[in-house]
């Protein structure tokens, strides 16, 4: 539990967001938080290879739907979307970004779906010194 002593801490949020309605779940409670602390929001999703030619068009155009919620709750926002490595280029983002907060999904992979998949959640949280929420 965040107590609200924190939340000023958090005026930069990063939402990672893989396209699924799944990493859509954080919005609301990212909104209050944001709001809560007089903060802004990074929506963030990250095209990793092979990328269909028009995915990063529909992506951005989905970001913006998803942006132009939280600005009608009063949430100063942005989108983004960038390419690379998933885990890697949400770091780089959150570090060009200024983000005190980063917030992502994680699908919750077990067994071998996890050793051959990896983990971004778990890769994004050893590879940063910021906060970070994993949504679950």
């Amino acid at each position: 539990m965040l107590s609200t002593d924190s939340l000023g801490l958090f005026r930069k949020i990063l939402l990672c967001l893989d396209g699924s309605e799944y990493s859509e779940r954080p919005l609301q409670s990212v909104a209050r938080l944001a709001r809560m602390s007089g903060g802004s929001v990074t929506l963030l999703t990250v095209c990793s290879p092979p990328i269909a030619h028009d995915a990063p068009l529909a992506t951005a155009g989905h970001l913006a739907l998803l942006r132009e919620q939280l600005e009608q709750l009063g949430v100063p926002c942005c989108s983004r979307v960038a390419f690379g490595k998933n885990a890697d280029t949400i770091l780089e983002v959150a570090r060009e970004e200024g983000c005190d907060l980063i917030v992502l999904s994680s699908h919750g992979r077990q067994g071998r779906d996890r050793f051959w998949l990896g983990s971004v959640a778990e890769s994004v949280m050893r590879g940063t010194n910021r906060t970070t929420l994993i949504w679950r």
